[in-house]
């Protein structure tokens, strides 16, 4: 009974992902990281929940292009804990995000809170999968400070006077609204060795208005649409594949990032997570980015670097961004009282 209503729903997966698409008109680029599979509640809220732990705590941090002017800086915080059923392996995920970044000499700033849960369908044995659906409510609060601006106006002929009074129009110097976020995430495990991923999201479904000047027109956030898909392959003895695929789009602005990293696990017959990964990424026309990658038992951290390529290199010098992300997963349940654990393969 179980398998049959889990093979139904997976014959209407891509009727689901048409529906997505499909009731939302395609019509400015949001917060990412290059590490995108490291947030994963930001981007997809279908993962909420979806960890082999009771809790999972997750932070990342970037800096980006400081030798072109005034550098990007961006940090997410993000919770996120799944519950049980008693006589189900199936799970319910509840989470929380918070995302802070600061742009450019104006100190445009953004700041995003969301609460997100997903419904986590799950069947048993070696070939399990996992069906997961989610939703997240986000409130944004966006700001910028003219006054740290300089203007042409303020050249008096011979050289910059700040004195010089600014006659340019601010009208709004912030701004906030609410709007939501829906997704789905296939798992896959074969075998109990293999594991890939699919996932599709839509975020900012109710479109706002991003407008700082009162007279402006045509401000509004656009839908943003996520694909991605990747997994863990193990081909030899203690080493595995990992693929890596993203794809977004929003406003007519498209970011395509594949890449390819191998996993050494130095316990594979334990419980006890100890492996390293490494690996590239190319985000297609932009960069390149190695990255590295330790899990030790709860723990996690991951360093990348973003070596640019696209023309701002020559104002760049091919520096791009820094990042460093770090993960937590711990128990609160005993193991009596465990029906189903979710194996976690490239978020943690």
């Amino acid at each position: 009974m179980r398998w049959n209503f889990i093979l139904i729903t997976n014959s209407h997966l891509a009727l689901l992902v048409l529906v997505i698409f499909g009731i939302f008109n395609l019509s400015a680029q949001d917060i990412h990281f290059s590490q995108y599979y490291r947030t994963p509640l930001l981007l997809n809220p279908a993962n909420t929940g979806g960890s082999d732990k009771d809790f999972r705590f997750a932070a990342i941090a970037r800096n980006q292009w400081q030798t072109v002017s005034v550098g990007y800086n961006s940090v997410g915080l993000s919770g996120d804990v799944n519950f049980k059923f008693k006589h189900s392996p199936d799970r319910v995920g509840v989470g929380v995000v918070i995302v802070a970044d600061q742009a450019g000499d104006s100190r445009f700033t953004t700041l995003q809170g969301s609460l997100s849960g997903a419904y986590h369908f799950v069947t048993s044995g070696n070939n399990f999968m996992i069906l997961s659906i989610g939703g997240a409510l986000n409130y944004f609060q966006r700001r910028y400070d003219p006054f740290a601006l300089t203007y042409d106006e303020q050249f008096n002929g011979d050289y910059f006077d700040p004195s010089i009074p600014v006659t340019e129009q601010f009208d709004i110097l912030n701004l906030s609204f609410i709007d939501a976020g829906i997704g789905v995430n296939y798992q896959q495990t074969l075998n109990s060795e293999h594991v890939f991923n699919l996932g599709l999201s839509a975020q900012h479904i109710r479109t706002s208005e991003q407008n700082f000047l009162k007279n402006s027109t045509n401000t509004l956030l656009s839908p943003k649409y996520n694909f991605y898909g990747n997994g863990e392959f193990h081909v030899y003895k203690k080493w595995s594949l990992v693929p890596l695929l993203f794809y977004q789009y929003q406003d007519s602005k498209d970011e395509t990032v594949i890449g390819i990293g191998a996993s050494f696990n130095f316990k594979p017959d334990s419980y006890e997570k100890s492996k390293v990964k490494a690996g590239i990424s190319f985000r297609l026309g932009d960069a390149f980015i190695p990255w590295i990658h330790l899990d030790q038992d709860k723990t996690s951290i991951q360093l990348s670097y973003d070596m640019n390529t696209s023309p701002l290199r020559v104002a760049s010098n091919s520096y791009g961004g820094l990042e460093l992300s770090f993960g937590y997963l711990f128990n609160i349940r005993k193991d009596k009282d465990r029906h189903y654990d979710v194996c976690p393969y490239i978020w943690f």
